[in-house]
């Protein structure tokens, strides 16, 4: 039975815990460590609706998590989107190993209950090659409900069972060199030390307060989109990275030149997955390329202690050349919008049209203004 959550999540935390670890496909940035202070720091007015699959047994089985939230389109119907903050790298919902058709089968009904109410529902970035794009579809179908999938899109994903000497032989011997020149040319400016954070690490604070000052004063602190820029990411973070810490999901990196960083980053752990969160480097050193050069030295540590990891998710835009060039795999990555047939089809042709009505004449405003 699916069960629409009045989000009161400490009330099935516990099951909720025993999914992620039970979890058909992984979901990081869906775990109650990381959802909550989401939900508590970067939901802004956001109307959230946590859909909770539970299955009647011995105490409470959960089966499925699927957050969303609503959207007004057009001021006429309201639509569903997968729920994902700024910092919220993979929609895919948390589906118990081995019930993911019952858990599709269940949404699709309740979305079918709900067609006039909610007759759009758009989930994004889902895995082209996961367990529930694969069983959504043929629930959709069997509710009459219609749905179509984007074009694909692809990003960066290393899968370990390549083996090291297959990475690094993915990058010319050209590169190798520059790279070795590069960090020699560096430790000759001072001591270079390149630091990992221990699992019993009592310092964390610090690396964190570390990591918020670096990322600040580089490009995405002057744009206003660094982790530190806004009290409420900064609380996000720092939340979310003590729970990953205190259950050994958190990695940290540091290269530093005299004991101050010049290269961070911030990884979380889901295995078999590992999520590249955050990165950052000292743009006064940007000749010697800091943030290549621990990329490279992260992908070694991650093969030498993988730590039950299988693959290492960039969660780097598709055009990012520098993870495309370093990682050979790929995530194959496409939205579905689905939507029930006669009445709430013509709906969402007509806020889809107002959408882009509104959009046309924002962008003419926009231009007379600037004439």
């Amino acid at each position: 039975r699916d069960v629409e959550a009045r989000f009161r999540p400490f009330d099935h935390v516990p099951a909720w815990e025993r999914l992620v670890e039970h979890a058909a496909d992984p979901n990081v940035f869906y775990a109650p460590w990381a959802l909550l202070p989401a939900v508590r720091h970067l939901r802004g007015g956001q109307a959230l609706r946590v859909l909770l699959f539970l299955r009647n047994g011995e105490g409470e089985v959960l089966d499925g998590l699927l957050p969303l939230f609503e959207r007004t389109c057009g001021g006429l119907v309201t639509s569903l989107h997968s729920y994902q903050h700024r910092y919220c790298f993979s929609a895919e919902p948390l589906l118990c190993r081995g019930r993911e058709g019952e858990v599709a089968r269940s949404f699709a009904a309740w979305l079918q209950q709900r067609r006039f109410r909610h007759p759009l529902l758009t989930l994004r970035g889902l895995d082209s090659e996961g367990v529930w794009l694969r069983e959504l579809g043929p629930a959709l179908r069997g509710r009459g409900l219609r749905y179509q999938q984007s074009a694909p899109v692809q990003r960066a994903l290393l899968r370990l069972n390549v083996g090291l000497e297959a990475f690094l032989q993915r990058t010319p011997a050209k590169k190798h060199r520059e790279y070795r020149r590069l960090q020699e040319r560096l430790a000759e400016l001072g001591e270079l030390r390149l630091q990992v954070l221990r699992p019993d690490a009592r310092d964390l604070q610090a690396w964190l307060d570390e990591f918020i000052v670096l990322e600040l004063k580089g490009w995405k602190g002057r744009e206003g989109t660094a982790l530190g820029s806004r009290a409420e990411c900064r609380r996000f973070f720092e939340e979310t990275a003590r729970s990953a810490h205190a259950r050994g999901l958190l990695v940290m990196m540091r290269m530093s030149l005299d004991g101050r960083p010049v290269a961070m980053l911030c990884d979380f752990l889901a295995p078999p997955g590992r999520y590249a969160f955050k990165t950052a480097y000292d743009e006064d050193y940007a000749r010697y390329a800091p943030g290549v050069l621990l990329e490279i030295e992260n992908a070694r540590q991650t093969f030498a202690d993988p730590r039950g990891v299988e693959w290492l998710d960039s969660c780097a835009a598709p055009d990012n050349a520098l993870l495309n060039r370093l990682y050979p795999d790929r995530r194959t990555l496409s939205d579905l919008t689905a939507c029930a047939q006669g009445l709430a089809w013509v709906g969402l042709w007509m806020s889809a049209r107002l959408k882009r009505l509104r959009q046309r004449r924002k962008r003419l405003a926009q231009a007379q203004s600037g004439d």
